[in-house]
């Protein structure tokens, strides 16, 4: 399976600032999950472009583009400023199963890749994430704060239960045209 990590995208600093920065512009928006999974984490959202700054010198966008053009070749969309992403925040007892990240067959455009940053500020104990190929593995390396996933949207994943502290992660979908 192709997927992108970044054990240490961002330092401790720089997260800090994001989640500020989050925070001063959270919207009033209903999260969907996937309907088939259980998902009992605080979900909250915000504009792309409102927080676009925070997350730039180094660019996580620019990074999962890269990786994109040079070992995977999506055909992706422009990502506008009205973009929302998901703000997703774990605490002890809460969890979100294994799912997949889809857009319903009415739309004109697919899911291609999710990529999450871990927003946590400290470490946490449980909350381990994982993929599906060939059975269940855990990314280790994406439980320290400022790590960066990507990976294609259909590919099955998720947050075990948190145990102690607060795990924090960023969702930023990158559509494209429908798969042929």
């Amino acid at each position: 399976m192709r997927y992108k990590l970044f054990p240490s995208f961002y330092d401790l600093k720089r997260v800090k600032y994001i989640n500020s920065q989050i925070k001063k512009h959270l919207l009033r928006r209903r999260d969907s999950p996937a309907g088939h999974a259980t998902k009992t984490s605080t979900v909250k959202h915000v504009d792309f472009g409102n927080i676009r700054g925070a997350l730039q010198d180094p660019s996580c966008v620019e990074a999962v583009l890269q990786w994109n053009e040079e070992e995977v070749g999506y055909d992706l969309h422009f990502m506008t400023s009205r973009k929302t992403l998901n703000y997703n925040i774990y605490r002890k007892g809460t969890e979100y199963t294994w799912h997949i990240d889809a857009v319903g067959d009415n739309y004109a455009y697919d899911m291609k890749f999710t990529c999450l940053l871990n927003l946590s500020e400290s470490k946490v104990k449980g909350g381990d994430f994982f993929l599906f190929e060939s059975g269940p593995f855990c990314i280790k390396e994406f439980n320290n704060p400022g790590a960066l996933i990507a990976f294609p949207s259909y590919v099955p994943h998720k947050v075990d239960k948190v145990v102690s502290g607060v795990r924090k992660t960023l969702t930023i979908w990158f559509n494209g045209s429908k798969f042929r």
